[in-house]
């Protein structure tokens, strides 16, 4: 009796190599995939990773928020990025304090915080020395048009507003909870940026429709309870901030 191996059908092995390679392209692609970045408001433009965002306008979801305060020890410089010497991070303006990671806290809590009282800008006028601001999570709306997995997979972005846009975005949220009956996490809004004759420029939400089905509304919770670790990352120290910058990396 032969021993010989039946001859694949015509066809097998090609389909056989080809699932195979799609299924480790799908691998590849899921382990190296993009796993969020900044969105910058710099100038009054919008950009992500660098690249301008068309029209400095892009429809989104927040996903998250949290109040944040920070004082510098110096004045902003664009080529010398730094962490802040003393910041706080929360839900209730009443209970922000200083991050148990901070380097110089300035007070045991934001409140009683001559910093954070309004005169106190060194720079003078009526500012504060520290800097109120919201710390937003957000993903582009068009992830929901990939379906659930499409919500699991998206990339969540993170970005900060200016102190004189702080209004708007309180407007937007109340928007969305008071009228249109949603956490912001389950409304389709547009983010936008445009010039404002005091301040440079303003940073602009509106909300557009409400997300009613409820397993995309659940697909979006889950996204929520899953980034609040990414919400309250604190800041590296200036020291390991220095360190990475200088480190080579091949």
């Amino acid at each position: 009796m032969s021993t010989k191996p039946e001859p694949a059908a015509p066809g097998t092995a090609i389909v056989s190599w080809k699932e195979q390679m799609g299924k480790i392209a799908a691998q590849a692609a899921s382990s190296e995939a993009p796993k969020g970045g900044f969105l910058s408001f710099k100038g009054g433009n919008m950009s992500y990773d660098d690249q301008p965002i068309p029209g400095n306008k892009m429809e989104v979801i927040v996903i998250d928020f949290l109040l944040e305060n920070g004082i510098f020890r110096e004045k902003y410089n664009p080529n010398k990025p730094s962490s802040p010497m003393c910041y706080a991070f929360g839900r209730d303006e009443e209970e922000l304090a200083p991050h148990q990671d901070a380097e110089e806290p300035q007070h045991t809590n934001c409140k009683d915080c001559p910093n954070n009282e309004w005169g106190s800008d060194p720079d003078g006028g009526r500012g504060k020395a520290c800097k109120n601001t919201r710390r937003i999570a957000i993903i582009p709306a068009d992830a929901l048009t990939k379906g659930l997995e499409g919500v699991r997979r998206a990339n969540v972005v993170m970005c900060k507003i200016p102190v004189t846009s702080i209004k708007l975005f309180s407007t937007y949220v109340n928007q969305c909870t008071s009228v249109m009956g949603s956490p912001p996490f389950g409304i389709i809004g547009e983010l936008s940026t445009k010039p404002h004759p005091q301040n440079l420029f303003s940073v602009n939400w509106k909300p557009l429709e409400k997300v009613e089905n409820p397993e995309m509304l659940e697909a979006l919770y889950n996204k929520y309870v899953s980034i609040q670790k990414q919400m309250f990352q604190p800041y590296p120290s200036n020291e390991e901030e220095a360190s990475s910058k200088s480190s080579k990396k091949f």
